[in-house]
């Protein structure tokens, strides 16, 4: 029903383009997160950025401006705003971020198309810097002047390995921090994948940030009912 509204507002020929572009997104999205095909140049396994998918459809002869291409994927999003306000959602998480352009299209959609209160958590490697580059300054600047009402971090490391991420954030952030980490790094131990941070010690570390500042916390990857109760267990 929204498609076909959408080719009713934007006339067929402009539907037509959008919806191309649309679905040449589904294509690099499946090669940027799933990381299984082989890229032109040969090589595989790489994450990819807003401007290596935009450069990627325009080796591929996909005749699409970066205007348009940033348009799109605001589109793709817009839904979601008005879909959750509408049967009760008290806010949008936007999370996993790894790329500064995507998530400012991803935030955009958000506050064009809902009312709600929109939280935002990047993904840092340890070199403390997203997979595109930006740093938790650049982070926190963009999306504070976005009106973003929580920003923050998740999955990737541990919340030792991440305490100096989220130090950035406590230090240049004036709106509440957020804190998702994983258990720790994955392993695989007999073909099973295992973190190795178990709920006491995950709680002590995440305890020790919200003592620093952070006002939301949680779990990502790995973490167990357990890790969460343990968090519980431990507020004032």
């Amino acid at each position: 029903m929204a498609q076909e509204a959408q080719r009713k507002k934007l006339g067929k020929k402009e539907h037509a383009e959008k919806e191309g572009i649309t679905e040449q997104l589904k294509t690099t999205d499946q090669m940027k997160w799933v990381q299984k095909m082989k890229n032109s140049d040969g090589s595989t396994g790489e994450h990819w950025s807003f401007d290596q998918t935009y450069q990627l459809m325009k080796q591929r002869n996909i005749d699409c401006e970066p205007a348009e291409f940033y348009a799109a994927m605001n589109m793709l999003w817009s839904d979601y705003g008005k879909v959750a306000e509408k049967f009760g959602a008290d806010l949008i998480l936007i999370e996993t971020m790894t790329d500064s352009y995507e998530t400012k299209a991803a935030v955009l959609a958000a506050k064009e198309n809902c009312d709600l209160p929109v939280f935002v958590t990047c993904v840092y490697d340890e070199s403390k810097k997203l997979m595109t580059g930006a740093d938790p300054l650049a982070m926190v600047t963009m999306l504070e002047g976005l009106g973003v009402d929580a920003i923050g971090v998740n999955c990737s490391l541990g919340p030792k390995m991440l305490a100096p991420v989220v130090e950035k954030y406590l230090k240049y952030s004036s709106i509440p921090t957020i804190l998702k980490p994983n258990a720790g790094l994955p392993k695989v131990i007999d073909g099973k994948t295992v973190y190795d941070i178990d709920p006491s010690e995950f709680a002590v570390e995440v305890e020790n940030l919200v003592k620093k500042g952070v006002r939301i916390c949680g779990g990502c990857c790995g973490t167990t009912p357990e890790h969460i109760a343990a968090i519980f267990d431990k507020k004032p």
